[in-house]
């Protein structure tokens, strides 16, 4: 299994449920995407972020193909112009 993390900082911190909710959209919509979980941070802290997705693939190609898919395109969209910074982890299971 691969499994795909990113943390997300936004310039105005009320884009985060925004960005949220158009992720969790994506189930279903992606047929490689196999298991998503999406949190808005409920603390603030210096190091703290917005938000966080933990996606599944089974596999690296998986996610290759969900990084490109039209849906998580506009999703993308939206989220990359009002990010202020973002981290993210790959691996495999």
């Amino acid at each position: 299994m691969f499994k795909h993390v990113v943390m997300q900082k936004f310039t105005d911190k009320g884009d985060a449920a925004t960005a949220a909710r158009l992720l969790n959209a994506l189930k279903g919509k992606v047929p490689t995407l196999r298991d998503m979980e999406v949190g808005v941070n409920e603390l603030t802290t210096p190091r703290s972020y917005d938000l966080v997705l933990i996606a599944s693939f089974d596999d690296e190609a998986g996610y290759h193909a969900y990084d490109e898919h039209p849906a998580h395109t506009q999703v993308r969209a939206f989220i990359k112009p009002r990010r202020e910074k973002t981290a993210s982890v790959d691996y495999t299971i």
